[in-house]
Order: structure tokens, then sequence, then C-alpha cells
């Protein structure tokens, strides 16, 4: 993946971490390009600070990648008291994933399965939809008005990676309603009877909920033309 229009040295922390649990990250200019050969290694204990250290922001996402390591790790958040509202959602979708006081813990052998799951908040709700990007299977993200307060083109985005993602919306009455082009993304499997069982899932969970990002796996290699985007190779 290569990420434009963002000077690296702004969320080093982050990168530096990738790089220990197992990615390729070449940063140049206002540029990074990552990525990844096989599974990632757990990060053993990382902790948040203030600026230079590891933002409390980057906390969620940073341990959606955790969930797909091969050893423990843990994050201590010594800012924020209570970041990791993603651990219930993480622990739905199969990972093993437990909070106590500020560190959340994940450890391997967690399997990765589609469910409904909510979003808590703006960080932990991008987190989710991470996870759920890593996840076999359909994944519905409910509530995902707390992500768009801080994730400007969040589908549009991960669709140019090849993400298999798409915004729905119903109205009050819970009867199907489909939403206009910009805000409605789906991207096909392939496989006709796939394609088929997500409609039908999609549309049985209308009933209950108003607003809701669907996630598909497998991923599709397309590119969209968006800022950060999938690199071939």
């Amino acid at each position: 993946m290569e990420l434009t229009g963002c000077a690296p040295a702004l969320y080093a922390p982050v990168l530096e971490i990738l790089g220990q649990m197992g990615c390729r990250v070449e940063p140049a200019g206002d540029t990074v390009r990552i990525s990844r050969f096989g599974r990632l290694h757990g990060a053993g204990r990382v902790f948040t600070g203030a600026y230079p250290a590891l933002a409390t922001d980057a906390a969620p996402l940073l341990a959606a990648a955790m969930l797909c390591a091969d050893s423990e790790s843990s994050i201590e958040d010594v800012i924020f008291e209570r970041r990791f509202g993603c651990a219930e959602g993480f622990c739905r979708l199969g990972a093993q994933a437990e909070t106590a006081g500020r560190v959340l813990t994940i450890a391997p052998g967690g399997h990765l399965c589609g469910t409904v799951v909510e979003a808590p908040d703006l960080r932990g709700g991008a987190a989710l939809v991470l996870a759920g990007l890593a996840a076999r299977g359909t994944t519905v993200i409910t509530h995902p008005a707390h992500i768009d307060r801080g994730y400007a083109g969040f589908t549009e985005i991960l669709a140019g990676l090849g993400a298999q993602i798409r915004r729905e919306s119903a109205p009050g009455n819970g009867s199907v309603k489909k939403t206009s082009a910009k805000n409605k993304f789906v991207l096909q499997s392939g496989q006709k009877d796939d394609t088929i069982q997500l409609y039908k899932y999609s549309i049985e969970l209308f009933l209950c909920e108003k607003r809701r990002f669907t996630i598909t796996y497998p991923m599709e290699d397309k590119s969209y033309g968006t800022h950060a985007r999938r690199r071939n190779g």
C-alpha cells in the first residue's frame, strides 16, 4: 500500500511498530509504502504517550492489526482511560482480546469471522471496520455515525484499496432504502452464491438498524485512484 500527502514523521511510532510486526516500511518525503509478506508478529507491550510517542487515537487501529499476529501483543493507553471500547467487538468477531484497566491484551489463536458489531466510538468504530476486513464472511458495523465524525470518504478509500465495503441505510419503518451511487459501495466477490447470501443477510438486518457498514471477505484487487492505494505485487 502507498500513502501520500502525509509526512511519515507525524506517525513514525505507528510505522515503527508495524515494522517490528513484520511489515516492510519505506518512507520517502510525504509518502510511505507498506507491504507485508507472511503473517504478522506480535508487538509485545507498547504504550501511548504525548507527541512524539504513539498517539492515543492510533491505539485501536493498531490493535486491529495485532489481531492477525502470531504472538501476544498489548497496548497500554496512559492518555485516555476508556480507549478500548472496541474490545467487545473484537471478541464478537472471534479475537482473543481482553481489557484490564487501561491495557488491551490480544493473544494469538483467534479466528475472525464476520458478525454484527456496533461502533462504540470514533476510533473504536474504525478499528472494527479494519477487523471486519480481516474476518472471514460478512461483517456489519452498526452506528457508523461515530466513524463519520472523523473519517471523510472512509468507504471510498477502503474500496480503492480493494475492500468489499458498502454503506447502506433504511428509513425508520424498517423497509429497505437504496442509497445513491455516491453513498453506496458494493464490490462483488465474483461468486454469485456469496453475493445472493450477502444481499439476503443485509436486507434481513435492515429491520433492526437504520445505518451501518457492510464488509465482505475476501477482497478484490482493484484501484480507484484514492490517496491510499493498493500496490501491485
